[in-house]
């Protein structure tokens, strides 16, 4: 292919410094021998314009100076009234989660063969119409259902994760079984080594039955998932959010006592949400991502999704720790952070709700469902305020100019996965590939000064609360397709819709939790997320636990039926 004359040079040049042209974008394609069909030119141009339009209306702005929150006196609460700690389970744990599973199994009323047989057959029931699942470990499961029967008949006991069933997003090293990434092109690919929270997993007892469908690449937004299309368990008409998907179907169809997945832009916390189910996002390098393939290395975090906070937090203290094959987790380690079952008391507790991402319409389902987990808090002896994040203006742009540039540097045979992908993730390569490199480098830039302010913010209070994606589940007749955009205006109002309230934990690298406020008129899952300062995992995980209490037990959607054994 002919390289463009120096006019086009010249063009290209002038257009780093004003809007791009699809011209100039089919030029700059054409230099790199990048395959840009006429079709993708109109969105792809939007999306760099979008990204030049943001990268202007951020040049020199402060973020700092922010007027401190004002936290007012709290209202006395009565002794009797407010827990004292919120660590902790009821005398009953709530059935189906890993504790209720792990007394169980103590008492002898189940086995782990019996856990793992009633998980298979969930999967044989459910898994051709939720596509939750790309492959299923049914003889390995087996086999190690009956290690761990034999184990804890001998006494010999690795804690409550013993013997438990989950699954892990297809996106984890298991050595010896495929790892697709949820894309055709990997279907046969076959890793030597199993990634470091997985070995963990499996050292403490706990048994994987399957790894689960996610959105290709993780990337998020997969308009047609090359192994199926994950449905919601409480309908086909609910998104099943993105990338993690597949793990909350399978945990909420009662395939799996919990799932492992990741999280860069809320990729466990919103399938979490829409699901009914907890989505624990702990803090940037407590959990090593070493055998995990990357999103954006930055961002990516490794956590939990499961039935209860609880849940969150065993799997969560099984998996963490210093690894030598991820540097990030040496910081943690460095600087002795708090464990995950810090008791943790609300009485006297600041908490912030974020003034941008708390808006509900007055008298809608969503505001009646936050206001009585707000009262929740203010009864339970915390002070609320409202703060502000100017930070996050245009983060969501900003974040998928760096996480599809990022993307690129992962394939080697561009062309080859251009041909092959999903029209989200060849949207977002095609994106990251015409990218200048200098409005990726301002942007990352941009996310570095973010994150630095954000932190400040967090560390203020002692939790911060908010509506990850307004709180409510869309329907999938809502949930446009990535080429609908085609002004910056649209792709900027669409990122921001996306995954604004989102990737906020991200960016800051903070602990953050999806919590379920319950089902609206609809029969729609709704729910909250709750964060903390860096390292305060066991502040997000203590209030998640109090709620847990507060809520009861999570009913199974109706299209799952019964879970229990």
């Amino acid at each position: 292919m002919a390289f463009p004359d120096d006019r086009a040079w010249a063009g290209l040049a002038a257009a780093a410094h004003a809007r791009l042209s699809e011209e100039h974008v089919a030029a700059l394609a054409g230099m790199l021998r990048v395959p840009l069909t006429a079709a993708d030119r109109p969105v792809v141009t939007a999306r760099l314009n979008a990204v030049r339009r943001v990268l202007d209306d951020l040049d020199g702005r402060p973020w700092r100076g922010y007027d401190p929150v004002t936290w007012e006196s709290p209202t006395a609460v009565p002794a009797s009234s407010a827990p004292s700690e919120t660590r902790g389970t009821t005398a009953s744990p709530h059935p189906d989660t890993i504790l209720d599973l792990a007394a169980r199994l103590r008492r002898r009323e189940v086995s782990p063969v019996d856990l793992v047989e009633r998980a298979l057959a969930r999967i044989e029931a459910l898994n051709g119409q939720s596509h939750a699942l790309i492959t299923v470990l049914a003889e390995r499961a087996k086999e190690q259902a009956r290690t761990a029967d034999r184990e804890l008949a001998a006494g010999h006991d690795r804690g409550p994760l013993h013997g438990i069933p989950f699954t892990v997003k297809d996106l984890f090293d298991i050595a010896g079984i495929r790892t697709t990434g949820g894309s055709r092109l990997f279907e046969d690919y076959v890793p030597e080594e199993t990634a470091t929270a997985l070995r963990r997993l499996e050292e403490a007892g706990a048994i994987c039955v399957g790894k689960a469908n996610l959105s290709e690449f993780a990337m998020g937004g997969t308009v047609r998932h090359p192994f199926g299309d994950p449905v919601n368990p409480w309908g086909a008409e609910w998104s099943p959010g993105s990338s993690s998907n597949g793990s909350a179907v399978s945990v909420m169809n009662g395939m799996a006592a919990f799932s492992i997945g990741s999280d860069t832009a809320g990729s466990i916390r919103h399938p979490a949400a829409v699901a009914g189910a907890y989505g624990f996002k702990p803090s940037y390098g407590r959990v090593s991502r070493h055998g995990v393939w990357p999103l954006l290395w930055s961002f990516d975090t490794v956590g939990v999704i499961a039935r209860s906070a609880t849940d969150c937090r065993v799997v969560a203290e099984a998996i963490a720790g210093l690894d030598p094959f991820d540097a990030t987790t040496a910081a943690p380690s460095a600087v002795g952070v708090p464990g995950f079952d810090r008791p943790v008391a609300l009485r006297g507790r600041r908490v912030a709700v974020i003034e941008e991402y708390s808006r509900a319409e007055v008298g809608s389902d969503i505001d009646s469902a936050f206001g009585r987990f707000t009262d929740f808090l203010e009864g339970s002896g915390a002070t609320l305020a409202r703060i502000a994040v100017p930070e996050m203006a245009s983060a969501g742009t900003l974040y998928a100019a760096v996480k599809d540039v990022d993307n690129v540097l992962l394939h080697a045979d561009l062309g080859r996965v251009l041909a092959t992908v999903d029209e989200t993730s060849r949207l977002n390569l095609l994106t990251g590939a015409l990218m200048p490199a200098h409005w990726a480098s301002k942007a990352n830039r941009l996310l570095a000064h973010a994150r630095e302010s954000l932190r400040a913010r967090f560390a203020e209070t002692d939790a911060v609360v908010w509506l990850g994606t307004g709180g409510v589940t869309p329907s999938v007749a809502t949930v446009v397709g990535p080429s609908v955009a085609r002004t910056p205006e649209e792709v900027i109002a669409a990122n921001e819709a996306r995954v604004g309230s989102r990737v906020i934990s991200n960016i800051a690298g903070v602990p953050t939790i999806a919590l379920p406020l319950g089902n609206d008129r609809r029969g729609a899952p709704m729910s909250v997320q709750v964060g903390a300062a860096i390292y305060r995992d066991d502040i997000t995980l203590g209030i998640g636990e109090a709620w847990e209490r507060v809520l009861g037990p999570l009913p199974a959607p109706p299209a799952s039926g019964p879970h229990r054994a």
